[in-house]
């Protein structure tokens, strides 16, 4: 005979509710539950890309469809019992007693009722009053940046003596930029530019971005720009001035080694090029504190102008600083990737450090410029000079370099990769030390044209032993003041 197990027990649960109010409770979490999913879809939906709503509409608009079905459940429980007591009113009219009750509860339902009607306008009222108040601020937004731009048209008078047709003194009245107004306007624009980025998600970040670089490039053209040439220090240096008479023709070629009257229109050589350079005269304080905003824009300004829609470009917006003349300007350490230099005037430049990546300086002049530690991946350089430049340390992979004049330039540990472009770039008389070109597509001749050491890898792997190693370099790595 065998056992059977006994049956399991039934294990219930009972809950002190009627049928009715079991069915309310199941009403009142279904509305919960479908309240809760509409937060969440509208919280986790994508983003429209055909309307860009702002924040608080956005807010308003999920708080009032999450909200919605709790509103219509208590909207349709208050007229239920509304229409409950209008159905028990005949009998409750014989009593007085019950009558004042019914008074009260009528009156409180009908206050509910009304309250409950009046959310949906106090919702509306406070996003209409959001949208004034933005409105106000754009519009003092608006009025910051007109001011700052008026101020950096700022000039004052100044006074200079002279002398007039009958050689009296006379003074002598022009106008001059006013570099401190201007200065002010320059900083106002950056503090716009910073707010915009935290209170609009940047909209006028590119405007001031373009203003500023249109300020560079009309108050520094590159035509005013300092030229030198053999004719032009001659023609300087043996001018009569105020101190005293100008040189004469055999001071002159005592010291460049060239006669007055001889064919002196070519360049000066490399070490007088670098002298000349680096003392050029600075920008204008103004230009200079516009180039340190441009350049000291912050990560989150860098991506949003990667990420624009800008005309003519496909990588976004690009700081526009063509044509200018940015001599002995200080450039070190600022942020300038994928900007515009076609044609800048940059000799002396000091442009170490600089973050330079993707950044167009196709035909820039750039002799006697410091570039050290510069980064310049990707960079465009055909057809630049930069005779006499300090390129060392500096990073040049994937850079096009062709047609680049790079004559007694330095280039110990820059680095290049097999994407550089060197297709006919001159490195007559620039010295190597520490580089690496085993992957580099560089010409014998380019390679036999510099001055380098044992410190250098040649194409190919090849070292001081090979036979291809360059007859003037020597074999060994000379001490740095004998280099």
């Amino acid at each position: 005979m065998t056992e059977t197990a006994p049956p399991a027990p039934d294990i219930t649960f009972t809950l002190p509710l009627s049928q009715y109010q079991g069915w309310v409770l199941l009403v009142i979490l279904g509305i919960f539950a479908a309240s809760a999913l509409i937060f969440l879809v509208m919280c986790f939906a994508p983003p429209r890309k055909t309307r860009k709503s702002e924040w608080s509409r956005g807010a308003v608009e999920v708080w009032f469809w999450t909200c919605s079905p709790i509103l219509l459940f208590f909207v349709g429980v208050i007229l239920w019992h509304m229409w409950k007591l209008f159905l028990t009113l005949p009998d409750a009219m014989l009593q007085p007693d019950e009558l004042r009750v019914y008074a009260a509860a009528f009156g409180g339902l009908t206050a509910a009722l009304a309250g409950l009607a009046a959310l949906p306008f106090a919702l509306i009222r406070v996003y209409t009053t959001e949208r004034q108040t933005r409105t106000a601020e754009q519009g003092h937004l608006t009025d910051r940046i007109s001011k700052a731009v008026e101020q950096l048209g700022a000039e004052k008078t100044v006074k200079i003596p002279g002398k007039d047709a009958g050689d009296k003194d006379i003074t002598v009245e022009s106008t001059a930029p006013n570099i401190e107004v201007r200065i002010g306007g320059i900083y106002a624009l950056e503090r716009i530019a910073q707010d915009s980025m935290q209170n609009d998600r940047g909209r006028d970040h590119l405007r001031i971005m373009e203003i500023l670089c249109a300020y560079v490039r009309e108050n520094a053209p590159a035509k005013q720009a300092e030229e030198e040439s053999l004719r032009a220090t001659y023609d300087r240096l043996t001018e009569n001035g105020a101190d005293g008479p100008g040189w004469t023709d055999e001071q002159f070629f005592e010291k460049y080694g060239h006669h007055g009257y001889s064919d002196i229109n070519g360049l000066l050589s490399i070490v007088r090029l670098k002298d000349w350079a680096r003392n050029l005269p600075p920008p204008r304080t103004d230009i200079q504190t516009a180039l340190d905003v441009i350049g000291r824009r912050s990560p989150d300004q860098i991506k949003l102008e990667q990420a624009s829609e800008t005309r003519g470009s496909a990588v976004g917006y690009r700081l526009d600083l063509r044509n200018t003349n940015l001599q002995r300007a200080d450039l070190s350490g600022l942020a300038l990737r994928k900007a515009q230099f076609k044609e800048a005037r940059l000799e002396g430049a000091d442009l170490q450090l600089a973050w330079l990546e993707g950044a167009d300086l196709g035909g820039a002049r750039l002799e006697g410029a410091d570039l050290s530690g510069a980064r310049l991946e990707g960079a465009y350089l055909g057809w630049a000079r930069l005779k006499g430049a300090a390129l060392g340390g500096a990073r040049l992979e994937g850079a096009d370099l062709s047609m680049a004049q790079l004559e007694g330039a330095d280039l110990s540990r820059t680095t290049f990769d097999a994407a550089t472009s060197l297709t006919e770039t001159s490195f007559q008389a620039a010295s190597v030390k520490e580089m690496d070109f085993t992957l580099v597509r560089i010409s014998d001749f380019q390679v036999k044209s510099m001055f380098g050491d044992a410190s250098v890898i040649l194409p190919g792997g090849k070292g001081r032993n090979d036979p291809e190693w360059p007859r003037h370099w020597p074999k060994e790595i000379p001490d740095y003041y004998d280099f």
